[in-house]
């Protein structure tokens, strides 16, 4: 299994939720890959994360098996092209403010990230 990120802007305040959840997967044998403007924004802060990067439909569709949107319902929105008929699901995590098209909150997101990993 292969989970994808997606964000538009990454706030300081959700890098611990963020490492933990990579870290869920890795240690549950999932490949983790970025969007890579995500990723430029919080490279910095992730120096010792390694992750595979993309940045069109066709990359995404290639080798994720879901998405994971950090942000609001915008941002779930944003991500929507990214899928387009590929059949891969979206799972929003609300970072965002109002999140009402979000599947979990932040305080859920741990545990619905182990549910995924385990069907």
């Amino acid at each position: 299994m292969k989970i994808a990120m997606f964000g538009k802007m990454f706030d300081e305040e959700y890098d611990g939720l963020l490492k933990d959840i990579i870290n869920i997967l890795r240690e549950n044998g999932v490949g983790v890959t970025m969007y890579e403007p995500l990723w430029k924004s919080i490279a910095p802060r992730y120096e010792s994360y390694e992750c595979e990067i993309y940045s069109d439909y066709k990359e995404l569709a290639e080798s994720a098996d879901m998405l994971f949107s950090f942000g609001g319902a915008g941002t779930i929105l944003d991500s929507l092209p990214l899928v387009r008929d590929s059949g891969i699901p979206v799972f929003g995590i609300n970072t965002g403010h109002l999140g009402f098209l979000s599947s979990v909150s932040v305080t859920e997101a741990l545990t619905a990230v182990q549910s995924i990993i385990s069907g």
